[in-house]
């Protein structure tokens, strides 16, 4: 029976997939009506179609564009789409009368949508259309954008750097980017990296938006805002309160919205009888406003342009928004108002400093009433600034702009107020698949082929999966500044019949009678929509292990196409790791479409000829060549000291609370924290404390905090806790979910509060790939959390996010006998132990120096549960203990290190308490033991303590993926023979892959703990590979072995298997390293004995000559 259930789950899956695809919902529909139209639609020569904000509005220069054309004749036969959202009340009154009547008005997220993208000539936006349009062929693409950039745009921004994804996409796609400045045009050029390739125009001549500022009838303006409801006096001046918004999930916004509440309401109280106070806030807020009584007659409607409002201020009050460049052409004040401006720095950054803005800054709200009384002064004080500000920001500014794009665009009339920018270049240009960017050797080879191109003479883009996993990031980061990175998103935009055949191919590979059915203009229409219609010289899959990217490369538009082999690929389709083939399924694709690129490119002679022989099949003789991979050689040599790095600075939002009333110290901002500059305040164990960040001065933690939904400053973590979490409902709820995620979660014993009465049953780390039952959940102001069961027994209460696969049932569904019994039969076969409860506590602790010591990887007892090998260095190490787990009658504490890693559990018995004094003393003296130019792990991944490296030991260093083709597994049982001639000796393996556990064990089964190490991934690990006496690669197969070319640079002693990849690098006569008899065990340990014993002299390595013929190999294969 549960055979059948799982087999009838599998169909099910599959059905699901195609089902997809024959009954798709409205977001595939219309991108299935995209592509099935996509050629054949006739464009209509004279509709415009125009869009602001994803349809939301009818605003900016797209709307300034709209007015113009529609009052002059010359365009009187010309049709009108604006794109609005139907949940918009009132949108469509946002053009005047006689223009609707020559508008049609569609709704976004429609058939009739995508159909309007299709036909229209002309295509104006202010921002970005859906990851779903591609530009077609006789298209006319404006892009007007939306501001001058105050803070960091494009790939200036920090961090992640697939964020401007859609953004690139869309200006890559465009014939006219406008731009109102020499600075934004050289943000476009520069930061979103349009230089070298873009081959559309970048006009600079002013933004069409402000002519609404310069030219607007005031009296048609205070109409209009009246009509939605702004309370306006004839006699009074108008400040303008444009706050941006700060918050990060636009459904949990209501600190940011009380703050502004509070502010605009003392700003009007404050300045009654001298202004109007009027707010226009960002669209996410806006929803969240629109209907708060608070703010009625102040709040400015969304569907008012913002230029048109700017006519009538008298004083603009902003923080980092656009709107004070605009605002320049008036020549009338501008205050700042940035109480957040040290994390806006941290997080985002800015192009200008607070020295060059065009009036004074305040950093909390008193300061800024005080500026506001002050206006005029202080306008006067800061004129020479706003003077140069306008003539940088604004220079083309005459209220005539929208007509100069106009006659451009449209009747390519020349002006000589517009600068043209044309920045395409006739440099080779490549297309790059670099592969998953994970921690490898084909990540490596990549990064140092594009370290070493020729930027003069290449322009090279990139294109690979967006992700928010921080080492691929990392070494997407770590590219070439000259990259142009782009990113695959959103759904394809295949046909139906496309769809079909691309997973038949995916699935089985393209069979020779069958070519004729691939689905070439499907493969370069998807294509085309991610890299923007950009054509290449040549288009490489540099990776070269799938169909998907394989048949992605093929798609784009380019006159050479090339994908790598660096490997035995055939080995490696067929290369088992726990039981299963998991290349053989892509790699099988892969090669299917080997007939379509001009080049198969192996990394070295050999590979060449291994590659041949095995795939001849699919290739022919003329198609394979090779190319060598190059090498870093800066940062082989690098003698930089390597050192950890602290984050002191941590942007966070969270809720707390004061711990009592009273008096409290605060510094305005992290200058004044860093002085220990304090003022003092009064404050209400009652009140709302928002935090925004947190930050470590001296090893005291402080948070950046509003208190009453005003903004405060920096204060103590003395003086807060955490804010008690209240449950909002409970609800009944039934359903089964495997536990598979983020294991170190907590089970509750009740729902947590944030408070003292909290108690931790277990984490879920037992429970890793067993069926929870759900039987409530409760919603929180922390979100939800489940009720859950185990075995039909209760536990407690959950976070969701452990969780994968939520099946929610009935009570009475059949399909929970399903999961019941499957419970049951798991856990007969290996139950699951568990502690009785975790409690929280804070204090330092040593281990005694007593005989029989145990570490535990976890309490010892429950699941998952393994031995760790102890080390007498920690009789020397102070710990932190914040964790006492509850098993039986044993208390186990969580040992944890001063920079809070874990090294395991140990029963309570083996440790003595010891002071906080004793404890940093103890720490000092043991940081201070070693001061080295490398970083090494506290801890392995085996829980081993990492001891330093000493020179009295024979050291010994491998480095490479974790996976069987690399031999470490021998390697490791080859040292422990080793080990019995030379027990003064230790193994290091730098790297991680699918083998992790099984070399772990290795090492046990070999009792080698203390003198094998499993380091993992070293980012920097050459001045350490360096320090070591014999570098060791036992591989059974290589494609170049890189590791080699690296330890050569480095002058190391070197022993490797006599494979022919390592023979081609070393040489057949051992010129520049040893060469094992084999790969077995045996052959390695005697290898390690000659190498250990070995006096001669290697031939010395030149890696920049190296360098130069690899790197003309690589233009001689593309050109």
């Amino acid at each position: 029976m549960e055979e059948l259930i799982v087999v009838l789950k599998k169909i099910y899956t599959k059905a699901n997939s195609v089902q997809r695809i024959i009954f798709p919902d409205l977001k595939h529909r219309m991108r299935l009506y995209y592509a099935d139209h996509y050629e054949s639609t006739p464009i209509e020569s004279k509709t415009i179609l125009y869009e602001t904000r994803d349809g939301k509005s009818i605003v900016d220069s797209p709307l300034a564009i709209f007015n113009y054309l529609t009052k002059d004749e010359r365009f009187s036969d010309f049709n009108h789409i604006w794109v609005i959202d139907k949940d918009v009340e009132g949108i469509k009154n946002t053009i005047s009368e006689p223009s609707k009547k020559r508008v049609k008005f569609v709704y976004r997220d429609t058939l009739e949508y995508v159909d309007a993208l299709l036909k229209a000539k002309y295509l104006v936006s202010n921002s970005t259309f859906e990851s779903f349009f591609v530009k077609r062929p006789d298209q006319i693409y404006i892009n007007t954008w939306h501001g001058t950039p105050l803070k960091f745009m494009g790939f200036d921004i920090p961090g992640s750097i697939s964020h401007s994804q859609n953004v690139l996409r869309n200006f890559l796609m465009t014939d006219y980017i406008l731009s109102p400045n020499a600075h934004t045009s050289n943000v476009f050029i520069d930061s979103y990296k349009l230089k070298g390739i873009y081959t559309g125009e970048i006009l600079e001549g002013g933004y069409p938006r402000i002519d609404a500022t310069l030219s607007q009838n005031k009296d048609s303006v205070y109409e209009k805002l009246q009509g939605v409801g702004v309370d306006l006096r004839g006699d009074r001046k108008k400040i303008l309160y444009c706050p941006t918004w700060k918050g990060q999930n636009v459904h949990q916004a209501t600190d940011d919205i009380e703050q502004i509440v509070n502010e605009t309401l003392r700003l009007k109280e404050k300045f009654y009888d001298e202004y109007d106070v009027l707010v226009k806030v960002h669209p996410f807020i806006y929803n969240e406003l629109k209907n708060d009584s608070r703010l009625f007659g102040l709040l400015i409607s969304d569907l008012v342009d913002a230029n048109e409002v700017l006519s009538i201020t008298d004083v603009l009050i902003t923080d980092y928004s656009s709107i004070f460049f605009d605002f320049l052409v008036t020549k009338k004040p501008i205050i700042f108002y940035a109480w957040d401006k040290d994390l806006y720095s941290f997080e985002r950054g800015m192009y200008l400093t607070n020295d060059e803005l065009p009036g004074p800054t305040a950093e909390n709200f008193e300061e800024l009433l005080k500026l506001i009384q002050s206006v005029e002064m202080n306008h006067t004080k800061f004129q020479k600034k706003y003077e140069e500000m306008a003539k940088r920001m604004v220079p083309y500014e005459d209220g005539h702009v929208t007509k100069k794009y106009v006659d451009y665009i449209f009747n390519n009339q020349v002006s000589d107020k517009i600068k043209v920018h044309t920045v395409n270049s006739k440099k080779k240009k490549l297309l790059i698949f670099p592969g998953g960017m994970r921690n490898n050797g084909i990540t490596s080879s990549f990064l140092n082929l594009t370290n070493n191109i020729d930027y003069t003479k290449y322009d090279v883009t990139v294109i690979c999966n967006p992700s928010n996993n921080e080492e691929i990031n990392n070494n997407l980061k770590a590219m070439n500044k000259n990259i142009r990175p782009l990113f695959r998103f959103g759904i394809d935009i295949l046909t139906r019949k496309e769809k079909l055949i691309n997973k038949k191919f995916a699935d089985q590979g393209v069979e020779k009678n069958q070519r004729r059915n691939y689905p070439e203009n499907g493969y370069r229409r998807e294509m085309n929509r991610l890299v923007g219609n950009l054509k290449f010289d040549v288009a490489i899959d540099f990776s070269g292990y799938s169909y998907f990217w394989g048949r992605h490369i093929l798609g784009a538009d380019a006159k050479k196409y090339i994908v790598f082999m660096h490997n035995d690929l055939y080995s490696d389709s067929r290369r088992e790791v726990n039981g299963k083939m998991p290349m053989f399924k892509d790699l099988n694709g892969l090669f299917s479409i080997y007939y379509k690129f001009d080049k198969l490119l192996s990394v070295s002679p050999m590979t060449r000829d291994v590659n041949y022989n095995n795939l001849k099949n699919y290739v022919t003789n003329e198609q394979m060549s090779y190319v060598y991979n190059t090498i870093n050689i800066e940062k082989i040599l690098e003698k930089r000291t390597v050192v950890e790095v602290k984050q002191q600075l941590n942007v966070k939002r969270g809720f707390l609370q004061f711990e009592n009333s009273g008096i409290i110290e605060y510094a305005l901002n992290i200058n004044s924290l860093q002085k220990k500059t304090f003022s003092r305040k009064e404050v209400s164990k009652e009140s709302t404390v928002v935090q925004y960040a947190s930050f470590c001065v001296d090893d005291e933690l402080f948070f950046k905090v509003s208190v009453d939904n005003m903004y405060l400053g920096w204060i103590s973590q003395k003086y807060v806790i955490p804010k008690e979490i209240n449950t909002q409902r409970i609800e009944d709820f039934h359903g089964f979910a495997t536990v598979s995620r983020f294991l170190n979660y907590p089970i509750w014993e009740d729902i947590k509060t944030n408070t003292k009465k909290d108690k931790i049953i277990s984490y879920v780390r037992p429970f890793k790939n067993r069926y929870f039952e759900i039987d409530k959940v409760a919603y929180t102001d922390a979100g939800r959390y489940f009720y859950v069961k185990y075995n039909q027994k209760s536990l407690g209460w959950v976070s969701p996010r452990p969780l994968m696969r939520i099946h929610e049932t009935s009570r009475y569904s059949p399909i929970n006998s399903y999961f019941i019994r499957r419970t049951k039969k798991l856990e007969t076969i290996e139950p699951v132990y568990f502690t009785d409860f975790v409690e929280n506590t804070n204090f330092y602790g040593k281990i005694k120096n007593i005989p029989n010591i145990e570490l535990w990887s976890a309490p010892k007892g429950t699941t998952g549960s393994e031995s760790i090998p102890f080390s007498e260095d920690y009789l020397e190490q102070p710990f932190k203990i914040k964790e006492i787990s509850h098993v039986g009658s044993n208390k186990f504490y969580k040992l944890l290190l001063n920079n809070d890693i874990s090294i395991g559990y140990i029963d309570s018995k083996f440790v003595i308490e010891i002071s906080e004094e004793d404890f940093k003393e103890a720490n000092d003296k043991s940081e201070k033991k070693s001061e080295t130019n490398f970083v090494l792990p506290k801890v392995d991944l085996g829980f081993q303590k990492v001891p330093f490296l000493d020179k009295n030991y024979f050291n010994i260093v491998n480095m490479g993926r974790l996976s069987p083709e690399k031999n470490q597994k021998n390697l490791i049982e080859a040292f422990a023979e080793f080990r019995l001639e030379n027990p003064k000796s230790r193994l290091y393996i730098l790297g991680k892959g699918p083998l992790e556990k099984e070399l772990i064990q290795c090492i046990k089964d070999t009792n080698q703990e203390g003198s094998v190490f499993m380091l993992g991934h070293l980012s920097s690990p050459f001045n350490f590979i360096k320090e070591t006496d014999l570098f060791v690669l036992p591989s059974y197969y290589e494609g170049q072995p890189m590791v080699l070319l690296e330890s050569m640079t480095l002058g190391m002693k070197i022993l490797a298997s006599n494979i022919p990849a390592n023979i081609n690098v070393l040489g057949q006569d051992e010129e520049y390293g040893l060469l094992t008899k084999g790969t077995s065990s045996e052959d390695i340990k005697n290898g390690l004995l000659r190498a250990w014993s070995y006096k001669g002299i290697f031939t010395s390595f030149d890696p920049y000559r190296y360098n130069q013929e690899a790197i003309e190999s690589f233009y001689k294969e593309i050109n």
